[in-house]
């Protein structure tokens, strides 16, 4: 079987892309199996820290 590769370039920031991809409640925005996030533990008003859990809803 052929090796097949895909790229795609991105115009944006690594600090927004981040602050994108690292907000995990709004995953289901992007995703066709994620539900939901919702946090377990180690959520503050700042968002997560450290040691921080999250249950997935697909």
């Amino acid at each position: 079987m052929p090796d097949l590769t895909e790229s795609i370039t991105v115009h944006s920031s690594a600090d927004a892309l981040y602050r994108l991809v690292s907000d995990l409640p709004r995953m289901s925005e992007w995703s066709p199996e994620c539900t939901r996030v919702t946090w377990s533990s180690g959520e503050s008003s700042g968002g997560p820290v450290s040691g921080a859990r999250f249950v997935g809803h697909n």
